[in-house]
């Protein structure tokens, strides 16, 4: 399950996490027109996935990161950047924002490390005190730690030990005698997201190992009309982070897999998923772009909707009707009071062909960047022709009217694509 990373805490005191002062700096994206890098290192194009997020305004202004990300474009200027990863907004704006990430699908691999390789400096420290942990959960954590001498060993073990004693549950019966975490781990043995993410937090630190939790979202839910997935409030979640020396600070998520709450009906199931569709192109396919991807992304809208309601599938509907349809979809919505906090939506429509053919230049396409916009700045650069690149508008035009065109083939509109470009090379 794919993680959308907020922000660290690093102090627990009285059953409580706080922030610390971190050092915080301003990135300067101008050079590279709003792209900045997060992970290093050379990577096959064929490992790497575009997803689109736009996300409603929140406070504070967290730039939301999904695991495993190599490079993220948000079209800014500058981005705050804090010690621990965290990314912010610089300016506060009303209504919401979009951003792009391009993420590694290959499963992540740790180098793990003796806890003996550990070096204590400023980054660190601060995520060993045990300041606060129970005394309980510090005898607890150095059995645990007995007969081991890898980071990953220990982690296990204290992963493995929540595993088979502590169940989830967003029904706690804390008495408010002991710490909440040593309640947790000792008697209630039930607890929520931040119960488990705490008490892993804090053995591994009894186990001598720097380790944080961190806030933020869990992918959310797959809109199968509209392809993308839709992360609410409630998909709300904490894990853990725990230093390696060679790999660097690596998330592990020690809560068990809780039942998903349906919506209260099919009826309200299918409006919310209508709705959601709704919105999720309007700002993806309408919004930001020309008049001709405007008509076709519109065209997209009801090619969807038609194709969720099979009982007017075979009607032809006019604006009034499908006007109508929205303003219920917009009222359901409201009612079960499912608050969209952002969308990700998996930026598949760029054709592999495509994908492998510009992979041949000396210069990438920007995560944000559209085929069009691509071949321009090849042109500028003198990679292409003037000819080629006259060829290359066909391209772009064919690559739109198979993602956005409901009438399109895109089996023919592929086939067109690679015949292209296969006659057109770099200079």
């Amino acid at each position: 399950m794919r993680l959308l990373r907020g922000t660290t805490f690093a102090r627990y005191a009285n059953g409580k996490w706080g922030k610390i002062r971190h050092r915080s700096w301003f990135a300067d994206l101008r050079r590279n027109s709003g792209e900045m890098q997060l992970l290093a290192g050379a990577v096959n194009l064929r490992d790497l996935h575009q997803l689109e997020i736009i996300l409603e305004n929140t406070e504070p202004p967290i730039i939301f990161v999904p695991d495993q990300t190599r490079e993220l474009s948000v079209a800014q200027p500058f981005v705050g950047v804090e010690d621990d990863r965290t990314l912010r907004f610089v300016n506060r704006v009303s209504g919401s924002r979009k951003y792009f990430a391009n993420i590694m699908l290959s499963p992540l691999k740790i180098q793990d490390s003796l806890v003996t390789e550990i070096v204590p400096d400023r980054d660190t420290s601060i995520y060993m005190a045990t300041d606060g942990v129970p005394e309980r959960l510090r005898v607890l954590a150095s059995r645990l730690a007995s007969g081991t001498e890898t980071i990953a060993q220990r982690v296990d073990k204290a992963m493995s030990f929540l595993e088979r004693h502590c169940s989830y549950s967003l029904e706690q019966f804390y008495t408010g005698k002991i710490d909440p975490v040593e309640d947790f781990v000792f008697e209630s043995k039930s607890g929520s997201c931040e119960h488990f993410a705490t008490a892993l937090t804090l053995m591994v630190r009894g186990m001598g190992i720097p380790a944080r939790p961190v806030s933020g979202y869990v992918m959310g839910d797959w809109n199968d009309v509209g392809k993308f997935y839709t992360v609410r409030q409630g998909h709300a979640h904490t894990w853990v982070e725990v230093y390696f020396p060679i790999s660097g600070w690596t998330p592990f998520d020690p809560t068990p897999p809780a039942v998903n709450q349906e919506p209260e009906s099919e009826l309200d199931k299918m409006f919310l998923t209508l709705w959601e569709t709704y919105e999720c192109y309007w700002f993806s396919y309408v919004y930001n772009f020309d008049n001709r991807s405007q008509s076709l992304g519109f065209k997209k809208i009801i090619a969807a909707i038609t194709a969720k309601l099979e009982f007017v599938a075979g009607l032809r509907l006019h604006k009034e009707l499908l006007l109508l349809l929205l303003l219920i979809a917009i009222f359901f919505g409201r009612r079960l009071k499912f608050v969209v906090r952002s969308f990700v939506r998996t930026n598949s429509w760029i054709p592999v062909c495509y994908l492998e053919w510009e992979a041949k230049f000396s210069i990438f396409r920007k995560v944000s960047e559209t085929p069009a916009e691509f071949h321009q700045r090849l042109l500028a650069d003198k990679l292409i022709s003037a000819d080629a690149c006259g060829k290359l508008q066909i391209v772009a035009e064919l690559i739109n009217e198979a993602a956005f065109s409901s009438r399109a083939d895109q089996k023919i509109c592929r086939e067109k694509i690679a015949a292209i470009l296969d006659k057109v090379k770099p200079e």
